[in-house]
């Protein structure tokens, strides 16, 4: 088994699975604090989560450092804390790691990988159905492709 192999074994699979709910139940739980805590405060909880997602999507160092770290660090505990590993990995740590806490950030290094991978996956089949984009659409050129230009707005009936 090699090391690619390692990320599409089904305890893999198990793991990115996990970060990215994990990831996900983190957004909603921004979404709905950050929505309850605005200036104009909503009755339900589908409005502050509507509300929350917008400051949400406002903000760079959340979307930018925060949420893309959630899914490497929910793979790393949760391989850390879960004895669930491919079989050839733990023989391998067996075999050549000495410490238990040497064992623990190896089994830690695979969970965040699988979180990693999980992350570049989701990002990606959102893209290919349509969902936010990771980057601009390009130009047959290389170039970014312009955005379509608004259309201008009804003035409306005019007083004569």
């Amino acid at each position: 088994m090699g090391p690619l192999e390692l990320l599409y074994s089904w305890q893999a699979l198990i793991v990115a699975v996990t970060a990215t709910g994990f990831t996900q139940l983190v957004k909603t739980i921004l979404d709905v604090v950050w929505g309850h805590r605005d200036q104009y405060p909503t009755p339900t909880y589908s409005d502050a989560k509507a509300r929350g997602e917008e400051l949400r999507r406002r903000s760079l160092v959340v979307n930018r450092f925060v949420l893309p770290m959630v899914p490497i660090l929910a793979g790393f505990i949760f391989a850390m804390v879960v004895p669930l590993y491919p079989e050839v990995l733990h023989t391998y740590v067996d075999e050549h790691v000495p410490a238990w806490w040497q064992k623990l950030l190896v089994y830690g290094s695979w969970g965040a990988a699988c979180g990693q991978f999980a992350d570049y996956g989701v990002s990606k089949v959102k893209a290919a159905l349509g969902g936010s984009s990771p980057t601009p659409p390009r130009a047959p050129g290389g170039t970014v492709a312009p955005a379509a230009a608004p259309e201008p707005a009804d003035p409306g009936p005019t007083e004569r």
